[in-house]
């Protein structure tokens, strides 16, 4: 009982210690902001777990149901695949949901030093292949180490040839699903506020980039091959059970380029992100109606603010690579989000003319992800197998600061 309880002590000095730090990094335009209250603190993966915390939630041709693309709700991260289907689909497999790993249980050790794509150094035993029929060096494969997850996706591993959209493409995320809505502004003074360690060492496009390949028509600048990074949000309106999704972009790999000026989509010149708020019907998003909130991370942003602590070179999306590691911290106040439920919809409020509380100490947090996603790489025109990138994310932080 005793060494529990020092167990205990030991734990809130630590945790008060760490608060301290953070508080005391202030955030940008408000110094005086401390945080009151923890919604998740990051934590080393315990080894018993770490097999369990890789897992294929959605290959293409699963069933498009909500439920199956989330991690389980226990308030842990866990690295998720979707739309990841080896490249030769069994014959007659079309909703093939599987359990750990993607194409079954985690039973392939990577052997190969996948710490040379990702950045993060891990022992064997932490690494996995995506598939025992591709182990070779470069191929797909995940990492769990500390609190981090990293993983390697290769286009060659994976189909592409049957994907439907020209957006449509493998995806992974670190994720964190809550049993219960956490409160994230408990009063107009709330900033609920984010950090992740994010780096993304390895960006390869076999060869030419896509932005100078003759015949890429600049006006669609989708129909190239392209990751990106983001921060993704789902809140539930706790009056009407509702949701609302807000999504950040963190980084792209598309850059501008000779044939690539139409890039304004991601960042206009002006420097001026694309911002907004609309109303997504059901069936479109999800079964029901959610409203859906788009950012940037950006110091212009109008529905977030970064922190000071942020180095300027992680400030503003990025194109090309983010070669350090990039420690990214935004803060979402009370008012800003505010702003967005109110986003002018024909002259009226959004949550007003679609129902949704106005109020943000009504919305809880149910789901929190770092996603990235692979764009573009189903048989539309330019699109290509031959892209492949690596990355590392975790060291997650929640916390509400007044």
């Amino acid at each position: 009982m005793e060494m529990m309880v020092c167990k205990k002590l030991f734990a809130t000095a630590i945790g008060l210690f760490l608060l301290s730090g953070f508080a005391y990094a202030g955030i940008f335009n408000n110094s005086s902001a401390q945080i009151v209250r923890w919604i998740h603190f990051a934590q080393d993966v315990p080894a018993i777990e770490v097999q369990n915390r890789v897992l294929n939630l959605h290959p293409y041709g699963a069933p498009d149901d909500y439920q199956m693309m989330v991690a389980p709700a226990d308030g842990k991260p866990y690295l998720v695949f979707r739309n990841v289907q080896k490249n030769v689909r069994p014959y007659g497999v079309v909703h093939d949901r599987v359990g750990t790993s993607p194409y079954g249980p985690l039973g392939t050790p990577n052997s190969t030093n996948l710490a040379q794509f990702t950045g993060l150094t891990t022992p064997f035993a932490n690494q996995r292949h995506l598939s025992s029929e591709f182990t070779s060096w470069g191929s797909s494969g995940s990492q769990v180490s500390g609190s981090r997850f990293g993983a390697m996706l290769n286009l060659w591993d994976v189909d592409h040839s049957s994907i439907p959209t020209p957006m449509g493409g493998p995806q992974s995320a670190v994720e964190i699903s809550f049993p219960t809505p956490q409160p994230t502004w408990t009063s107009p003074n709330s900033i609920f506020s984010v950090q992740t360690t994010i780096n993304v060492p390895w960006v390869n496009f076999g060869g030419v980039h896509p932005c100078d390949r003759p015949g890429v028509n600049p006006s669609l600048p989708l129909n190239m091959p392209a990751g990106t990074i983001s921060y993704g949000f789902y809140f539930k309106d706790r009056t009407t059970g509702k949701f609302l999704n807000l999504g950040t972009d963190l980084f792209d790999t598309r850059r501008p380029g000779v044939n690539c000026s139409g890039m304004a989509l991601l960042i206009p010149e002006s420097g001026v992100p694309f911002e907004g708020a609309r109303y997504s019907p059901p069936g479109e998003m999800m079964s029901d109606a959610i409203l859906q909130v788009a950012t940037r991370l950006s110091l212009n942003s109008q529905f977030l603010e970064v922190s000071n602590i942020v180095s300027p070179s992680c400030q503003n999306a990025q194109m090309g690579s983010y070669s350090q590691e990039c420690v990214i911290r935004i803060h979402f106040p009370y008012w800003k989000f505010k702003s967005a439920l109110e986003y002018s919809e024909n002259g009226v409020p959004l949550c007003l003319n679609r129902g949704f509380s106005c109020n943000p100490v009504d919305y809880g947090l149910t789901l929190f992800q770092i996603g990235a996603e692979m764009h573009n790489v189903s048989n539309q025109p330019n699109a290509t197998n031959t892209f492949s990138w690596a990355f590392n994310l975790g060291e997650i932080y929640l916390f509400e600061m007044q």
